[in-house]
Formats: structure tokens, C-alpha cells, sequence
């Protein structure tokens, strides 16, 4: 599935797709165009069955992202940045394929939006993250507080909204935000062993197991256990689960097909 990308940097190396927000002269603020970009990227991941995994990021190591760029924001009648971010923040979340955010510094507003619908997050030791839409007379209209309150409780994502006080890496990691934090130089090496470990397992089973675990934040427990159930019976009765019986009975490396 081939897409010509307007704001963003797209690479493949192998099953591994990276994404990288490119827009440094505005701190990587994301424009309408990137948000459609970031649509199309996910597209891309769950329409390509030789892609495992993707990773998305910021150009350089000081800013992930800096939110959604302002200047879009001229009229209240033509307020449909923040639309076109949750169209693509719900891509994302929904998606099929895991995708790993690599947070390399500042992740501001709509970048922590958009992160926070990833699957594994991994910050720089310098990355901090806030929602600081109330200084213009705003809120996070793409999930970020509702995402953040089932991370780590409704008190921190009222104080964060509320304030826009940063929090840092560390601190993220142990309020159970990010799973990793490293250096500036070691955070895509990172990224890429996450996603080379991802790419092979069996996809299928990395799809159910996202939506299982996405259950737990929007339904109630019975639901959610049903799902986990339905999940892996529908698993069992696939080829990559007969792959997987049959290459561990052999001592070998799975082949999956997505099947």
C-alpha cells in the first residue's frame, strides 16, 4: 500500500515501520496535513502483512512534539485541527498492529495525545510530558485527559490539565506511563529492538492481546475477561497458532503469515 506523506518522514527497515514528525522550525507541531499522515501510516501498517510493528517519533532528540500547530486555529468556525488529530489518535489506538512511541523530549498537548495511544512508550531521559491547552482557553479534545486518567488516576490528569505542569521521565515511568526511559542516543536503538522483538511474534495474537488489553480501560471486568476468552478461542483455531505448537515442538523459529 503505497502513500505520499506531506508532513512527516516514513522509513521501513525489514517488518519495522518508523514514522517521524518533521517539522522542527515549529518544535514539530503537527498540522492538519501530519495528522492525515499519521492516518495513513496506521492504514499502511494494518494493510501490509510484511509490516510487524511501527514506531513513531520526533525529529532530533529536544521535542517529540510541541502539539498542534496554532496558526491553524484562526477562527472558532474553523476548528477542526483538533478533529482531524482525533480521527488520527483513534487510528491509532485501534489499530492492529503494536506501535511504539519514542519520546525524545518535549511531548506537549496533542503530541501526548497522540502518544498516549500507543502501545509501549519509551522516553529520553530529557522527555517530559504536558497538556497545557487551558492557557489558550482550551481543553485536550483528543482523548489526552480520559487516556491519562485510566493510566495513572483521574488526580493527575485533573492536576495536569488543570496546571499544565510537566512531568518527566522518571516520574513516567513509575506512574506506569512509559516502560523504558534511556539516554537521547539510545532511544531509537531501543524503539528498534522493541519492534524487531514485536515482528515476531505471531500478529494476530499481538492484535487480540492490544484490543484485550484496551478492554480493560473501557469496559467492566466481566466484559473485558469475556473478550480475552473469545479472543483466545478464536486464536486456536488459526494457522499461526499451529506454526507456533508446531516450531516449538521442533526447536525452531515460527514462520507467521498472519493466518
Amino acid at each position: 500500500m503505497d502513500f505520499e506523506y506531506e508532513a512527516v518522514r516514513v522509513e521501513i527497515s525489514g517488518a519495522v515501520a518508523t514514522l517521524t514528525i518533521d517539522n522542527p522550525k515549529k518544535r514539530n507541531a503537527m498540522t492538519s496535513a501530519a495528522h492525515r499522515d499519521i492516518y495513513r501510516f496506521v492504514q499502511m501498517l494494518d494493510g501490509d502483512r510484511s509490516l510487524r510493528a511501527g514506531i513513531i517519533t520526533g525529529r532530533g532528540d529536544k521535542v517529540f512534539s510541541s502539539g498542534n500547530d496554532v496558526s491553524e486555529f484562526k477562527r472558532p468556525d474553523n476548528f477542526w485541527p483538533k478533529n482531524t488529530l482525533l480521527e488520527a489518535v483513534d487510528r491509532v489506538w485501534n489499530s492492529n498492529t503494536p506501535i511504539i512511541m519514542a519520546i525524545n523530549g518535549h511531548c506537549v498537548g496533542g503530541g501526548l495525545e497522540l502518544a498516549l495511544a500507543g502501545d509501549i512508550i519509551i522516553m529520553s531521559e530529557n522527555a517530559t510530558l504536558s497538556l497545557p491547552e487551558t492557557t489558550l482557553g482550551i481543553i485536550p479534545g483528543a482523548c489526552g485527559i480520559q487516556r491519562l486518567a485510566r493510566c495513572c488516576g483521574v488526580a493527575t490528569a485533573k492536576e495536569m490539565a488543570l496546571t499544565g505542569r510537566r512531568m518527566d521521565a522518571r516520574e513516567a515511568l513509575s506512574r506506569g506511563i512509559a516502560c523504558a526511559v534511556t539516554s537521547s542516543e539510545a532511544l531509537m536503538r531501543e524503539a528498534a529492538d522493541i519492534a524487531a522483538r514485536l515482528s515476531e511474534r505471531a500478529p494476530l495474537a499481538l492484535a487480540v492481546s492490544k484490543r484485550a488489553a484496551n478492554a480493560a480501560l473501557d469496559t467492566d471486568y466481566n466484559t473485558a475477561r469475556l473478550m480475552e476468552q473469545w479472543g483466545e478461542q478464536v486464536l486456536i483455531g488459526t494457522s499461526d497458532f499451529v506454526e507456533g505448537i508446531a516450531a516449538f515442538s521442533e526447536k525452531r523459529a515460527p514462520e507467521y503469515e498472519g493466518k
